[in-house]
């Protein structure tokens, strides 16, 4: 039931200082400025015809697997390795790559359409936090939602230019958030059902992006349970269904690999517990301690007004706990890369919007424009602290934005030029004029874009080899019989070559890669330097 407040009751109005209304537009326009520059650059690496990043091209091969209903966990062979994630992204790509075909403009695309989507969550999980009846348009859930993206983009190099990949994480975190809007917004609803089932769903769905959506879960789970047990059970059923269930089907359809790759080869991997829980947590509170504060600050509202903060603001900060946990443990997992860091970065900033919920709910906006404050016996002290609130919180996120925005040579290291681009298409020429079939490890989608058969990804063979397997029969086979009539290498030296048994033996480095050097931008450096063909009997 709506609550209806009538226009003849006296609201005192807030005597909104005019600098604090200026200083919001300010702050509104210098995000807006921010988002034109970052978007510039989104649009640069979104039209780049190669790898942005070292494992773009072998996402893409999964992609053209799932395009020809072909399996993805199979039996390690030259022709395909899983990398060792649960499949969500490849899907959300291959159903609009069945009629648009697969490329890295359609996966990135998809990772871009996640991003947009989560200042569009940060707003609705603002909408169900707040509960002010008779308010007008949303003016603080907007602007915070404004802030959040931002606060999430002057993040973007420190947590390794990942968000635009064509990779899973940022689905990942996006299906992630949802979910938690869901969550929390089924408190205010009648329809508690539905909504755990469709966030049982959204965790699912998120589960089987990255596996690293197992920790939210749970946390989401637990938050349920405290709420009301029933809805829990729900949300747990849904949960279990799609994604227990899911994992028996997969292991059966894939005659036991999937396990194998989800899981046997993350047990593998080695552990640095410093790194994880000391360098990690520092390296962040270093980063991020302006939001903190920020967020105290606003929780610290509740003191003042003697208000109780909705559930939905210790919701939140869960979350953003669970984000600094996730990023921990990825951070100290072996190969990890400062992607891993994207959990604390997303969640942090609706955690810190909505301790300032109450702050925003003790005014609204009438039909004329006006803001009054909701409480009619409010005292000129009153009113002079919540202005001073404002002014603090405003004064830290501008003190935050100066202090972490990147520079102009952090943008140029993470954008393209027109010369970089026309370097990459000048390459796949020059891939089509080599004699095929071609083998190119770190950058086997090049190889399809030449004409060449899709094959494995270096990572995968590495992750495997660490796993206790060798490397695949047909490769080395496939190496002594001279089966590809140019090999593309990426890296210089004996320590990398011998990675491939018999590689030096039955071939030579004939020429290197000429032109403008070409190189990944974000994650692992490499780029395609030297061109090997059989030796000759």
């Amino acid at each position: 039931m709506k609550h209806r407040i009538s226009p003849s009751v006296p609201f005192p109005k807030l005597a909104v200082n005019p600098a604090a209304l200026a200083l919001a537009a300010f702050l509104a326009g210098l995000c807006a400025m921010m988002l034109a520059v970052y978007a510039r650059m989104f649009l640069a690496r979104l039209l780049y015809p190669l790898d942005l990043e070292w494992m773009e091209g072998g996402v893409l091969v999964h992609v053209q697997r799932l395009v020809e209903a072909r399996p993805l966990y199979t039996a390690p062979s030259v022709d395909f390795i899983p990398f060792a994630y649960t499949p969500f992204y490849y899907v959300a790509v291959a159903l609009p790559a069945t009629f648009l075909g697969v490329s890295f403009f359609l996966a990135r695309l998809i990772s871009l359409l996640a991003l947009a989507s989560i200042p569009v969550a940060y707003l609705r999980a603002l909408r169900t936090v707040e509960s002010v009846p008779g308010r007008g348009i949303p003016w603080f859930a907007l602007l915070a939602a404004l802030l959040g993206l931002c606060l999430l983009l002057l993040e973007y190099f420190t947590t390794g230019a990942w968000l635009d990949l064509a990779r899973a994480d940022t689905l990942f975190l996006a299906l992630t958030l949802w979910g938690g809007v869901v969550l929390v917004g089924a408190d205010r609803g009648s329809h508690g059902t539905r909504a755990m089932i469709v966030a049982g769903v959204l965790f699912s769905l998120a589960f089987w992006t990255k596996q690293t959506a197992l920790l939210f879960i749970l946390v989401a789970g637990a938050w349920q349970l405290a709420r009301d047990w029933r809805r829990c059970a729900i949300l747990v059923i849904t949960v279990a269904v799609l994604c227990g269930g899911g994992m028996l089907l997969l292991q059966w359809h894939s005659d036991g690999w999937a396990w194998f790759y989800l899981r046997r080869i993350h047990q593998l991997h080695t552990f640095d517990a410093s790194r994880a829980w000391i360098k990690t947590p520092m390296e962040l509170a270093y980063r991020l301690w302006p939001l903190g504060i920020a967020g105290l600050l606003g929780i610290s509202w509740s003191a003042v007004s003697r208000k109780r903060p909705a559930a939905g603001v210790l919701f939140w900060w869960l979350f953003a706990i669970c984000g600094v946990v996730t990023a921990a443990v990825g951070s100290g997992t072996q190969w990890a890369h400062i992607n891993a860091l994207l959990p604390a970065a997303v969640f942090l900033p609706p955690a810190v919007a909505a301790s300032w919920t109450g702050w925003a709910s003790s005014v609204r906006t009438t039909p004329d424009g006006d803001l009054h404050l909701c409480d009619a016996a409010a005292t000129d002290t009153r009113r002079r602290l919540h202005m001073a609130w404002m002014l603090a919180g405003f004064a830290i996120l501008l003190f935050h934005l100066h202090t972490r925005h990147p520079g102009a040579v952090e943008f140029e290291r993470a954008t393209p030029t027109a010369a970089d681009r026309m370097a990459a298409r000048n390459f796949i020429r020059t891939l089509r004029r080599m004699p095929g079939p071609i083998l190119i490890p770190y950058h086997p989608w090049s190889a399809v874009l030449a004409g060449s058969p899709p094959h494995f990804h270096q990572h995968a063979l590495t992750d495997i080899r660490g796993a206790g397997l060798p490397v695949p029969r047909d490769f080395t086979a496939g190496l002594r019989s001279g089966r590809w009539s140019t090999i593309v290498h990426d890296r210089h030296g004996h320590t990398f070559w011998r990675q491939w048994p018999g590689f030096t033996s039955h071939y030579r480095n004939t020429s290197a890669v000429r032109g403008r050097r070409l190189h990944t931008w974000a994650g692992n450096p490499c780029g395609p330097r030297t061109f090997w063909t059989p030796v000759t009997p």
